[in-house]
């Protein structure tokens, strides 16, 4: 699989929710992106 299908972008406000999917993702070797709200993801 190519890396950039291995790629996601979690959008999440509560810091603490965000925190655990992206170390739930990246134990599953995704590259994860993270933002807090819909201007930070769109900044990505």
């Amino acid at each position: 699989m190519s890396d950039s299908s291995r790629t996601i972008l979690v959008v999440e406000d509560d810091n603490i929710v965000r925190m655990l999917i992206v170390d739930v993702l990246e134990e599953l070797e995704y590259t994860v992106l993270e933002a807090a709200d819909a201007a930070e993801a769109l900044a990505v």
